[in-house]
């Protein structure tokens, strides 16, 4: 009867214990690839123990012959038990160090992140009306358009405001200056015109345009903002437009660079400040000869349809068509197709020539 007794007190030393210690992260990686090996090994030293304990049996333990039948089923079950909690115990704790190491790479993460976005937004755009900022053209046959589209609902009425700023460079060597703004604030259609001449590119002030200024920042990074203030039809109107970053490029060459950013805008009225969808869209060519106001332009017959959308997920869809009718190299019939997801930042185009 003692012998039994050892029997079960080995047995019950031999039952694992749950371990209170974690694995070092990179340590738990090169475990878990070896998991199988472990506990085939760690099954057939309890099988060649079980082989030694039926050994035991057979030659020591022959008082207990009457009882034999009830002594093997119950040793199958003990083992059968203990391989089961090994195993289980084993799977808790991999699972536990293998959710303790994500937290640790999580939090790893996170603190880069953070770091990186605290430095990110730690730079200032620097509010400047200088050359650098407009990139001011001192050669001829120079072009310059910068154009500003705010979007959205206020107060139940939508709001909508467009201005388009054009400089185009003249033989003397100043630029002439020709502005259109059109729109709907407060359920009222406004729309207006300014020109005018200057030595610079840079946007003027006047009948329309009271504030015009370019944010650029000190990383040197694509991210602008515009600062402006228009008045239309005794309505002032200012506006801040933000995160742009130039997500889109429909031309590319040094005659005729055109892209488009898309952002948001916090737009001032009537003592109110709403945030509204904004897009810029910005051309610049270092010779318009070639491929803006090229010889034969004025004469090409074409319709031109541009509409600029945003969903209720406040993902942008620009669709830019044109159908040209008169046989020109320099202007063909084409569809563009533009797309960005607000939560992701994604960014899609698709050109369709015809």
């Amino acid at each position: 009867m003692q012998t039994v007794y050892l029997i079960i007190l080995l047995i019950l030393i031999t039952l694992p214990k749950p371990a209170m210690a974690v694995l070092p992260p990179d340590l738990i990686v090169s475990v878990g690839a070896q998991v199988g090996q472990f506990f085939a090994f760690i099954s057939l030293f309890f099988v060649g123990m079980f082989g030694g304990l039926v050994y035991l049996v057979r030659n020591k333990l022959t008082t207990l012959a009457p009882y034999s039948k009830y002594i093997w089923p119950t040793l199958a079950f003990l083992l059968g038990l203990l391989i089961s909690s090994v195993y289980h115990n084993a799977q808790i704790d991999n699972d536990r160090n293998y959710l303790n190491y994500l937290e640790i790479l999580d939090n790893r993460i996170d603190k880069v992140i953070r770091n990186q976005l605290s430095e990110y937004q730690s730079i200032e755009a620097v509010a400047t009306t200088s050359q650098e900022a407009w990139s001011d053209m001192t050669d001829q046959k120079l072009f310059r358009s910068d154009t500003i589209l705010l979007f959205g609902e206020v107060e139940n009425d939508p709001f909508y405001l467009e201005i388009d700023m054009n400089r185009k460079q003249t033989a003397n060597g100043d630029y002439l200056h020709y502005y259109f703004i059109e729109g709907t604030v407060s359920g009222q259609e406004v729309s207006g015109y300014q020109s005018s001449q200057s030595s610079s590119s840079i946007p003027q002030v006047g009948a329309y345009i009271k504030q015009m200024d370019k944010l650029r920042f000190s990383d040197l990074s694509t991210r602008e903002e515009y600062l402006g203030t228009v008045t239309v039809e005794d309505v002032e109107v200012s506006f801040k437009v933000t995160d742009l970053i130039g997500d889109f490029i429909t031309k590319n060459t040094p005659d005729y660079t055109r892209y488009q950013s898309v952002g948001q805008a916090v737009v001032a009225y009537g003592e109110k400040e709403y945030v509204v969808q904004a897009m810029v869209e910005g051309i610049h060519s270092n010779d318009f000869s070639e491929s803006i106001f090229f010889n034969g332009s004025t004469q090409i017959k074409a319709d031109t349809y541009q509409f600029a959308l945003w969903d209720e997920a406040n993902n942008f869809y620009l669709i830019d068509q044109s159908e040209v009718y008169t046989n020109s190299p320099k202007y063909k019939s084409h569809t563009w197709l533009l797309m960005k997801s607000h939560e992701t930042g994604l960014t899609k185009k698709v050109l369709s020539p015809t």
